[in-house]
């Protein structure tokens, strides 16, 4: 006589479908190390992936989604993304704030202008009212004239 758990098995096969599974993969969708680890917040697979293809400007406009400055930021960054690395491993780092900074002086260097759709997409439109605020005024004072 056949136990329980040999008598499913056995009805399994003959109905013609084999061992079935009675749990399904769960896939999870994680925030790469280096974009967890980037003080800026960036979306950094994605351009870099432009810059990989030669879209500059593609690549200038994905950043500043996140960050107003990408050629100061590049310099000015003491780069944690890089130590986060998935590519370390293998050979070495990505150097991500190279690769920013660049982007930056071709930016500056075509004269690029941000356009008001950059704008209206970023993420930190929602945010706050102006995307590059040059300063913060406290509550009910105004603004200096000119």
């Amino acid at each position: 006589m056949l136990k329980q758990a040999d008598a499913t098995w056995v009805h399994a096969i003959a109905a013609g479908t084999g061992a079935t599974r009675r749990q399904l993969p769960h896939w999870i969708d994680h925030l790469p190390p280096c974009n967890a680890a980037c003080p800026a917040g960036e979306n950094i697979q994605a351009w870099l992936e432009h810059a990989r293809a030669g879209q500059w400007q593609q690549a200038w406009k994905q950043i500043l989604d996140d960050n107003p400055f990408p050629a100061v930021h590049g310099r000015a960054c003491y780069h944690p993304c890089q130590s986060k690395c998935n590519r370390g491993e293998l050979d070495s780092a990505v150097g991500i704030h190279a690769v920013e900074r660049l982007v930056g002086d071709v930016a500056r260097k075509e004269k690029w202008q941000p356009s008001w759709r950059t704008y209206r997409a970023s993420r930190s439109h929602r945010r706050r009212r102006s995307r590059w605020p040059l300063m913060r005024l406290p509550p009910g004072s105004t603004r200096p004239r000119r």
